[in-house]
């Protein structure tokens, strides 16, 4: 007897029925830019990490202790309550406010108003955002809220002190700070004549510890100031000390000087000024145009932006020490003297092969780290153009392409519905992604292995699945507990038959 073939509603065979269901359920349902499924999803996702809410330490370790205490003293799973946990702490944070009242001391409102936080009230605001985010996803009082994925999604870390949210105001204050220490290190506490040098003015041996301290971050190292410098020879702790110092000075460069100038640098008013000038010069691609010339242009544009940031800066220092070329006793410089040493400067590569004036240090002493800072960023450019000109490429290469036999088949993936010749929106993305380099299969490795781990073997992700394992744990709970009382009951009526049975009662 033969098998009769299993046939879909619509006659078809049941792999293909499905698969054909399995692509409509991925149609695109609208053509409007920004309201497919796809981009609707990004936008959501972006637009949860943008309403994110800031939220100190103390804010922060607050709410996990307390939902970890209850998940400890009520036995819920690690990182799970039930919704009326987050109301009931919400009532206790909200009485606690209500029984400070007015109670705010003039010093925590004057300190309210510098920009700190009142951490009952923010905490306050999140456990307000918890139960906004139980009720849109209407979970119920038997089910859990997954509070460690709230505080992650939902919240953001800040600083408790208002000048440490901004990273320019950060930098520039750690900065600073790096300054003041040098000159007091070097002028107060060691008095050293070589680093402290002074002309006879109330400041100058402060300003020359200062400056040291720049031409240290800058690793220019002139030479013309050093540990060595003094009047007498240096001990082993000194040299110690200069290490230890030269460390600091590092570690100040490379966090607090690179990111307070990047940042002052990338401001919205700089990067929209860069594009536009990038955009006019270079102009948009046409599709007649040839791709070598449009590559050669956008060549130009970037060498040129890179030159004409280097001579601009070079140019600012070559006028400014003009001005400090009058000391009396000094040698005076020409043009090219400025521009020599303009450049070793920029370059951090500072010979120290020419008397620096004197004056020119306070001058040095931000031009230094900035224009270092500047051109390396510069350099670093030129060294990136051949990466930049094969994003190009690639993009060029993406924009061309028209629907045929070979797109389709390297987007489509492979054994989903080669049958039908189609490529769903989210097959077009990734596809799209690593073509154009922005993910690449070791990114999306990781991401599938944590999407086994959840769909399991059905191959796709559900929520009753979670649902079920809780019942069924629930279960096993209750079903224990009435065989623990059924025992307990049937020993009891066991205990009360042998009392009758020594009394005569059988």
């Amino acid at each position: 007897m033969q098998e009769q073939a299993v046939s879909s509603p619509t006659g078809e065979s049941i792999a293909t029925y499905n698969t054909k269901a399995s692509f409509k359920s991925h149609e695109l349902k609208s053509t409007t830019r920004g309201g497919s499924e796809v981009e609707s999803l990004a936008i959501q996702i972006e637009k949860r990490r943008a309403e994110r809410i800031p939220v100190t330490m103390k804010v922060r370790k607050r709410f996990l202790k307390t939902f970890l205490t209850c998940c400890k003293k009520n036995n819920y799973p690690p990182g799970k309550v039930p919704p009326s946990e987050v109301r009931d702490f919400r009532d206790q944070v909200q009485e606690e406010i209500t029984a400070r009242g007015e109670g705010v001391g003039f010093f925590k409102k004057q300190a309210m108003l510098l920009g700190f936080r009142d951490d009952k009230s923010t905490l306050l605001r999140v456990l307000e955002r918890a139960l906004e985010v139980i009720a849109e996803r209407d979970i119920k009082d038997n089910e859990y809220f997954f509070f460690q994925d709230f505080n992650f999604y939902f919240t953001v870390r800040e600083s408790r002190w208002p000048w440490r949210r901004s990273a320019l105001a950060s930098s520039l204050l750690v900065i600073l700070t790096f300054y003041i220490f040098s000159a007091v290190l070097w002028c107060s506490i060691l008095e050293h004549d070589g680093i402290c040098d002074s002309n006879g003015d109330t400041f100058s041996g402060a300003a020359s510890a200062i400056y040291f301290a720049s031409t240290t971050m800058s690793t220019v190292g002139y030479g013309d100031l050093s540990v060595f410098g003094g009047s007498e020879a240096p001990s082993k702790w000194l040299m110690f000390l200069g290490i230890v110092y030269m460390v600091a000075a590092m570690l100040v460069a490379s966090t607090a000087l690179n990111v307070g100038v990047e940042a002052a640098a990338n401001t919205n008013w700089v990067t929209r000024t860069q594009d536009y000038v990038f955009n006019m010069l270079v102009g948009e691609y046409s599709q007649g145009m040839l791709l070598y010339r449009y590559i050669r242009r956008i060549k130009l544009v970037k060498v040129g932006y890179i030159i004409t940031q280097f001579f601009a800066l070079n140019l600012f220092g070559i006028f400014v020490s003009r001005a400090f070329d009058n000391s009396p006793g000094e040698t005076p410089w020409n043009w090219m003297t400025s521009f020599y040493w303009s450049v070793q400067t920029t370059t951090t590569i500072g010979y120290g092969d020419i008397d620096i004036p004197f004056g020119l240090r306070y001058f040095q002493i931000f031009y230094l780290v900035i224009a270092t800072y500047f051109v390396g960023n510069a350099l670093g450019r030129a060294g990136n153009i051949k990466e930049e000109i094969l994003d190009v490429r690639r993009q060029h290469a993406w924009r061309r392409r028209e629907i045929s036999k070979g797109m389709i088949q390297e987007m489509q993936a492979p054994g989903l519905h080669s049958e039908n010749c189609q490529v769903d929106q989210y097959e077009f993305v990734v596809a799209s992604l690593v073509t154009l380099g922005k993910v690449t299969a070791d990114d999306i490795t990781p991401i599938m292995d944590k999407f086994r781990k959840l769909a399991g073997k059905k191959g796709y992700i559900e929520l009753e699945d979670e649902m079920a394992e809780r019942e069924q744990v629930e279960n096993e709970v209750a079903t224990q507990s009435e065989r623990f009382n059924a025992e307990q009951i049937g020993n009891s009526g066991e205990l009360e038959h042998n009392e009758y049975e020594d009394l005569g009662f059988e």
